[in-house]
This record gives structure tokens, C-alpha cells and sequence, in this order.
């Protein structure tokens, strides 16, 4: 299973006078999208800083505000964390977080299709039982090969950090 390496961008923004113009769901105590208790952007309101500047979009991830990580937070910790910034902001963002994460869920979810005359054994007593024992072991084979594919994946790759 190929997938892309997140983007990571360092963005700075100066907040206007309706703030920085933008909206976050998530936290530890609030997942937003699957297991991931990360902090998202939801919502860009139009004039707002964020929208002035161009490069904070929806589905994006914030990992840090100011040097604070956000990776581990509640959701009053991240919004209390935006308000105590003072006029500039710089963050750490995972650019279309929310769409790969969006898309691995989709694809944990589509079936397996396994053809069964790669398993099926043939005995003199019908072989039903064996051909149930191997449909099983490949069956559990298939997921523990996609949970390694899933690590490996995700696991070790270090995402670099650049600029948009």
C-alpha cells in the first residue's frame, strides 16, 4: 500500500481585527476524524487573517503554535493556547491531514478479496474442516500483513519540514 508523506510548513500569520480567522476541532477529549486526537482546521472565514494569507486550508493539521505542541492536547488547551499568542503567530502545520486520514480509514474498510481455490485443500473425508481451518489463517495472515504494511508506513517515516 503506497501513500504520501505528509507535508509539514511553517506559516505565519498576523492577526486582524476579527482575529486570525479561522476555526479548529479536535483534542484528546474531542476526536475530530478517526482515532486521531489531532487539532483541524474546519472552517477559513472569508476577510480573516488566515484567508489573507493563503496557506492554512481546511483538513490541515496544526502541530504548533509557537513553539507549543498541539500533538496532545484537550481542545480548551489548544483554543486557550491560540488565544494566549500575542499579534504574530507562527505554526507548525500538517498540510491534507484530514483528507489521508480520511482516505487510510476508507481503505482499512474495503474488504479483503481473497480467490478461495488459492486455499482450499482436498481430503478423502471432504476436507471441510481444513479448508475452514485455512480460510481462517489466511484470513488472519491478510490482516496482520496490512497492520505491519500500516506501521511501516506511518511508523517510520519522519516527515520533513518545509514552506509553501
Amino acid at each position: 500500500m503506497a501513500s504520501s508523506a505528509p507535508t509539514i510548513v511553517e506559516i505565519e500569520l498576523r492577526k486582524g481585527q476579527s482575529g486570525l480567522g479561522f476555526n479548529i476541532r479536535g483534542g484528546i477529549d474531542n476526536v475530530h476524524i478517526g482515532t486521531d486526537p489531532g487539532i483541524f482546521v474546519t472552517t477559513i472565514k472569508p476577510n480573516g487573517a488566515a484567508a489573507k494569507d493563503g496557506t492554512l486550508r481546511i483538513g490541515d493539521k496544526i502541530l504548533e503554535v509557537n513553539g507549543t505542541s498541539l500533538r496532545q492536547v484537550s481542545h480548551r488547551e489548544a483554543v486557550r493556547c491560540f488565544q494566549d499568542t500575542g499579534d504574530v503567530i507562527k505554526m507548525v502545520v500538517e498540510t491534507g491531514a484530514e483528507a489521508r486520514i480520511e482516505k487510510m480509514l476508507k481503505e482499512q474498510k474495503s474488504p479483503v478479496s481473497v480467490p478461495t481455490e488459492a486455499i482450499e485443500t482436498t481430503q478423502s473425508d471432504g476436507g471441510d474442516a481444513q479448508r475452514f481451518s485455512n480460510k481462517r489463517m489466511l484470513f488472519a495472515a491478510v490482516i496482520v500483513v496490512a497492520a505491519v504494511g500500516l506501521i511501516l508506513a506511518f511508523g517510520i517515516s519522519r516527515p520533513s519540514i518545509s514552506s509553501r
